[in-house]
């Protein structure tokens, strides 16, 4: 259930998903952008890239694996240039979708098919 790693995830702020390298560099964003963007409003955003980085994979498991894919902090081995893509793909999705109600709207777009599983996919980039 999605509640369960979402609930985590807003309330600790990611620091259980990214290394705390990365941690830092999320919450600096946080705060520099915040009198701009929003943090409440930013985070949803950067919690929806993080998931979406992973969707190929994601797309293939039933709960049970999803479950344990969450729980083994995919991103363990993430760096400084991964955060930075997360962030930025965040931030062109708050800019382009933050107020808009047509981005809950996913009637008519297409989603790419997923390919099949293999055991090496789970790592990271």
């Amino acid at each position: 259930e999605v509640t369960h790693f979402s609930f985590k995830w807003m309330n600790c702020l990611l620091v259980r998903e990214v290394p705390f390298r990365c941690v830092i560099r999320i919450w600096d964003s946080y705060i520099s952008e915040g009198h701009k963007v929003g943090f409440n409003d930013f985070h949803v955003y950067v919690c929806a890239a993080f998931m979406c980085h992973f969707s190929n994979v994601l797309r293939q498991m039933d709960s049970e694996q999803l479950y344990c894919f969450w729980e083994r902090s995919p991103s363990e081995a993430w760096h400084k240039q991964d955060i930075e893509s997360l962030l930025s793909q965040a931030y062109v999705w708050y800019s382009t979708f933050n107020g808009s109600q047509a981005h809950l709207d996913c009637s008519g777009v297409s989603r790419p098919k997923a390919e099949p599983l293999n055991k090496g996919d789970l790592s990271p980039m």
